[in-house]
């Protein structure tokens, strides 16, 4: 996909009944795909890692299928995600120190995480000792499997990393008036309505699941039959014809 023009690829839907059955079968392309990976390769950290990024756009797919008349927050969480998502895999891909990077950063997280439980509890509840105990099991392992606390990747360095920073300014313009409580959001009564704004959500969220689930097979030599070519176009439905 990277090779073609986004211009190239996209299709006028007939109804968004059609735009809804395309991402249902980009869903279904993803679920074949870490299948076959399953099977056909072993239980190795790379491969884990590189399955995981695989999956991860699965639900987010869901979702925009079934609510693709629904709440525009929503969707633009999903389009965010799947971005997100699309930096991460591209830059694993990158090194094997970014695989690195990227694991450790799952224990570095989880151990955010029980900070801030622990933080909310009494010093001398025995759940809290519980928790931390579970802390120093998982600093444990860090130093076990030699994975550096190193603080999370912003999501500005990925896209730097990868060549897609310009994209990033643009999309995160729009994802933080739509994800968050944003005046903009809040007060704009035609906010909801805007089909200019779904088709621009529902272009890219294709876009860089697609381009995920192209990238990923490719890393996992994943048969070109189960990623039909027909599923490469991105469909677009303007709101402002129903």
């Amino acid at each position: 996909m990277a090779e073609k023009r986004l211009h190239d690829l996209i299709v006028l839907a007939k109804s968004l009944d059609e735009v809804s059955a395309h991402l249902t079968a980009i869903g279904t392309a993803i679920a074949n795909c870490t299948q076959w990976a399953k099977e056909h390769h072993p239980r190795d950290e790379r491969n884990v890692a590189l399955w995981n990024l695989l999956v991860a756009p699965s639900e987010c797919t869901d979702l925009y299928a079934r609510n693709i008349t629904g709440s525009l927050p929503l969707l633009a969480f999903c389009t965010r995600t799947v971005f997100e998502l699309n930096l991460r895999m591209r830059h694993v891909l990158l090194s094997e120190a970014n695989l690195k990077t990227w694991i450790a950063e799952a224990a570095k997280d989880r151990l955010e995480l029980l900070e801030g439980i622990i933080a909310l509890g009494e010093p001398d509840d025995s759940r809290v000792q519980m928790l931390r105990a579970e802390q120093k099991r998982i600093e444990g392992l860090m130093v076990k499997h030699q994975l550096r606390q190193a603080k999370p990747l912003a999501v500005a360095t990925l896209a730097q990393e990868v060549g897609l920073e310009e994209e990033r300014k643009s999309l995160f313009k729009l994802f933080s008036k739509l994800v968050h409580p944003s005046s903009y959001l809040v007060n704009s009564g035609n906010v909801m309505s805007d089909a200019q704004m779904r088709d621009v959500l529902t272009l890219h969220f294709q876009l860089y699941v697609l381009d995920l689930l192209k990238r990923g097979a490719d890393a996992f030599g994943v048969p070109s039959e189960l990623v039909p070519t027909d599923l490469e176009k991105i469909l677009v439905f303007s709101a402002e014809k129903i």
